[in-house]
């Protein structure tokens, strides 16, 4: 009797726990969503990009009536789509299928004609209380194209932009008016603008300042007060100001409101960084070795912004150091006073030279990308070349010109660099005296954001006229051939030599070309080419062969830089050339 009840019990206990078959293991109802209607991919993109019904195609809902619910809820938001891309007239229709599992969500768009902007207007409010008119707007927005819903708010914001640097430093737009003609499927639109006020600078207030006096701060602003207002200049202040190295944030504000003359003040808080650094570096060459450099730079010596920085370096064939003292705002702003000592002693297969030279100067940087500069030199040295030695006292006047418009200097990916310069040198000791001038040239073309693909090419010039090469100090003639010059070939090694001795030249032409890529976040690919040649006349290729190398390497991004390795093979390979080159330093090559 006990066993029999033992037995209902397991059968009922069975019978609970096995699964009905009128009722699913998941209460939901499963569904697959189509936009149906366009074969335009980028509307189509955005459609589907703006669905919640198909971004929540996983989460089902549990009855027919959320799923309708949910549908619903998208056609709105789909037409509003429809509309910022210039269909104006665009519908959505949509239907279920429950004759298939999972249903079928069809969402059917009816996108009609594409407008587009016809006549785009500015007008302004308030004109009779103006002390000036606005001048003429540029738009970004022209006749004839579709008319979406961004461009329109970047139209405003441009709009904004412009009056602030016309001298209006509060306007607002107070209407933005959209006649639209459906027969010509056209949309004209006017913004109704307020510029308010105009303004001139007025007093700068400096804050955030501990060891930074306030009047370097206040010579780094390019207005005068009575300026009229330009926004562009308290961006271009802020970035002066970052770029000194000086300050960690720099924010220029306008005030509130004008005084009784009409002008506006300007606040600008800083927040200072630490004014010394220490920085150490390293290379290695299979052609001269190991190299390492440390310096210490201190960039407010004296409260104004003067910076100081003592570099030492050594490598297997050269050992110096070199001391910098800058001065800002001398005289003028943007004028910088350059003081630079160096002695080094060089000891490479072509020659061997102690020397100790000095020079003072001033520096012009007319722009954030460019800088003008002219000195007096004088240079002390004994130069020795094949057991031949001798002692110069050269007096030089060196100047230069360097644009950079590379957006950044480590590892650029698009701009150019432009630098010439030349110095004339007369030597105390003899009737010696030459002219020496240099000059390279570089251009990144990117192909590829996301791959950051670029097309690298380099150019370098270099001549010597008034001279005979065996007259000019050999540490002062051209050479070619090594990490920084022409990958592949030793150091200097290109031209003429004599028992292996490179002999240097009065001309000098380079030229490397690159392919980047760094597909991912860290490791990057370089293939090049380079090639070089030394003349002994002063004009570059007279006679004279190319030597030409290929080669290729790694990148590896450091954050601030990449890790550069290459490997170089010369193609014209004499007897005194290796066969291969090894090349590590930080940076890429140019």
């Amino acid at each position: 009797m006990q066993a029999g009840w033992y037995g209902v019990t397991a059968c009922v206990l069975l019978v609970i726990t096995l699964p009905y078959p009128g009722f699913p293991d998941d209460l939901t109802v499963p569904y697959r969503t189509a936009i149906l209607g366009t074969s335009n991919k980028q509307l189509r993109a955005a459609l589907e990009e703006q669905s919640m019904t198909l971004r929540q195609q996983k989460t089902p809902p549990a009855t027919m009536g959320q799923l309708r619910r949910r549908v619903e809820n998208d056609v709105p938001h789909l037409e509003a789509v429809l509309q910022s891309l210039g269909y104006l007239q665009g519908e959505i229709d949509t239907h279920i299928d429950t004759n298939q599992l999972p249903h079928h969500v069809h969402f059917k768009v009816a996108q009609g004609a594409r407008y587009a902007y016809g006549i785009i207007s500015v007008e302004y409010a308030n004109t009779d209380e103006f002390e000036r008119q606005p001048g003429k707007i540029r738009h970004r927005i022209a006749q004839g194209q579709p008319a979406k819903a961004q461009p329109v708010v970047d139209e405003e914001t441009a709009i904004l932009g412009e009056l602030m640097m016309q001298g209006f430093p509060f306007p607002i737009i107070v209407e933005r008016s959209v006649d639209i003609n459906h027969e010509h499927h056209g949309a004209n639109i006017t913004f109704h603008v307020d510029p308010g006020p105009f303004a001139r600078f007025g007093e700068l207030a400096v804050s955030g300042i501990e060891k930074v006096n306030a009047r370097y701060v206040r010579r780094r602003a390019a207005w005068k007060v009575g300026d009229p207002y330009d926004i562009r200049m308290l961006r271009n202040f802020e970035q002066d100001l970052l770029t000194a190295g000086l300050f960690a944030t720099a924010m220029a504000r306008p005030g509130k409101s004008l005084d009784e003359k009409g002008r506006i003040a300007i606040h600008v808080e800083v927040f200072e960084r630490k004014s010394r650094t220490i920085r150490l570096g390293g290379n290695y060459r299979s052609d001269i070795g190991f190299g390492g450099k440390t310096s210490w730079e201190h960039r407010n010596l004296f409260g104004g912004g003067e910076s100081l920085e003592i570099t030492l370096s050594g490598s297997e064939i050269e050992w110096g150091q070199r001391t910098v003292f800058v001065r800002p705002d001398i005289l003028h702003r943007d004028l910088f006073l350059v003081v630079d000592l160096e002695t080094v002693e060089e000891r490479p297969d072509a020659y061997t030279s102690r020397r100790a030279q000095g020079s003072t100067g001033l520096e012009w940087r007319f722009t954030r990308q460019s800088r003008l500069s002219g000195a007096l030199g004088y240079k002390y040295s004994e130069v020795s070349q094949l057991g031949v030695g001798d002692n110069y006292s050269l007096v030089l006047i060196p100047a230069f010109v360097d644009w950079d418009t590379r957006d950044n200097r480590l590892d650029p990916l698009r701009g150019w660099r432009a630098i010439l310069g030349g110095a004339p040198y007369v030597d105390l000791l003899s009737d010696l005296a030459f002219f020496k001038v240099r000059s390279e040239g570089s251009y990144l073309f990117l192909f590829s954001e996301k791959a950051r693909f670029v097309a690298a090419a380099r150019l370098g010039l270099g001549s010597i006229d008034g001279a005979r090469r065996e007259d000019i100090p050999a540490d002062e003639r051209l050479y070619a051939g090594g990490g920084g010059s022409v990958r592949g070939y030793e150091y200097q090694s290109i031209g003429d030599q004599i028992d292996g001795t490179p002999l240097g030249g009065n001309s000098l032409i380079e030229t490397s070309f690159e392919l980047r890529t760094r597909p991912g976040d860290a490791l990057g690919y370089v293939v090049f080419v380079d090639g070089g040649a030394i003349g002994e006349t002063s004009i570059p290729l007279e006679g004279e062969k190319m030597r030409w190398a290929l080669g290729c390497g790694l990148r590896y991004s450091l954050g601030f830089a990449p890790l550069r390795v290459d490997v170089a093979i010369p193609i014209d390979k004499r007897d005194t050339d290796e066969d291969v080159q090894f090349y590590i330093s930080v940076g890429q090559a140019f």
